[in-house]
């Protein structure tokens, strides 16, 4: 029995952690978090974009929580199997946190996507629409430069060093996470729009542009970890600058993610103007 009991207690806080996530995924979108939301893109909130805005921003907070603690979860679940205990508070610091709600963000922004898409026939404007007016451009600068030192790192470890195994790992999600996240910014910025009143297309441009701060920044906290840890494994290889490797490891465990937060959070209104009496296509 106390077998039993000692299971029950660790079980406790890992339920705990995922009733209080829960708990937060399903509230009601507050009044404060739309405020943050129209300031932070420059947005004035009318009764007739405030529906769209809320439903955004409820629907992201659902696929991101489920993901984060999904990432919990199966981080959790692996430690437990491999030393037979739970460490709840060390995976929502974690890895398996990160990607979770990596995962549930690239998720969200796909499922706002199709929901934008329903109906059987659909009708867009036409007027042109580049990434540059929703994002900074030294986001996409600063994200691919990191991307290909990553790269870069890995390929060099592997063919001159004979380092596999990490550097293996670091090219497998270079290649595969910066791609996937491009296809889906690439998505949210060719979406067709509806015409609308300019209020609720200027909502609509708004979403866009938070999406592609926080794909962007999200990709730029991840190639920022990988291109230094794909340094370290460089600068470890006895390569005589072993001494600088804790430097990129601090680099790119704090200084870059700092950077993507940023990226994903700072304010930036959409750089477009709507002409009257726009013309409309079938999409």
């Amino acid at each position: 029995m106390p077998s039993v009991a000692h299971a029950i207690a660790e079980a406790a806080l890992p339920a705990a952690v995922a009733v209080v996530l829960l708990a937060v995924m399903l509230r009601d979108v507050t009044r404060a978090r739309l405020e943050r939301f129209a300031r932070r893109q420059q947005l004035p909130i009318t009764p007739e974009n405030a529906i769209t805005v809320v439903n955004y921003l409820a629907t992201v907070r659902r696929w991101r929580v489920c993901g984060f603690v999904a990432g919990v979860v199966i981080e959790d679940a692996c430690t437990f199997t491999q030393h037979g205990a739970w460490h709840v508070g060390a995976s929502i610091i974690g890895p398996g946190a990160l990607i979770g709600w990596f995962v549930g963000a690239l998720v969200a922004e796909w499922r706002v996507e199709s929901q934008r898409h329903a109906g059987p026939r659909r009708t867009a404007s036409l007027a042109a629409r580049r990434l540059r007016d929703y994002i900074p451009r030294w986001f996409a600068t600063v994200t691919a430069v990191l991307w290909v030192i990553a790269i870069a790192a890995a390929l060099f470890a592997i063919i001159r060093l004979g380092v596999a195994a990490p550097s293996l790992a670091v090219l497998a999600a270079a290649l595969l996470a910066t791609p996937i996240c491009g296809v889906v910014a690439r998505r949210v910025v060719n979406r067709p729009q509806s015409p609308a009143a300019p209020d609720v297309l200027a909502a609509d441009d708004a979403l866009r542009s938070r999406s592609l701060h926080v794909l962007t920044g999200c990709t730029l906290a991840l190639n920022g970890m990988l291109a230094a840890f794909g340094l370290s494994v460089v600068l470890m290889s006895g390569s005589g600058l072993g001494v600088y490797s804790p430097l990129a490891a601090l680099l790119g465990s704090i200084v870059v993610p700092f950077l993507g937060w940023l990226a994903a959070t700072s304010p930036f209104g959409a750089r477009r103007s709507f002409p009257v009496g726009v013309r409309a296509g079938v999409a």
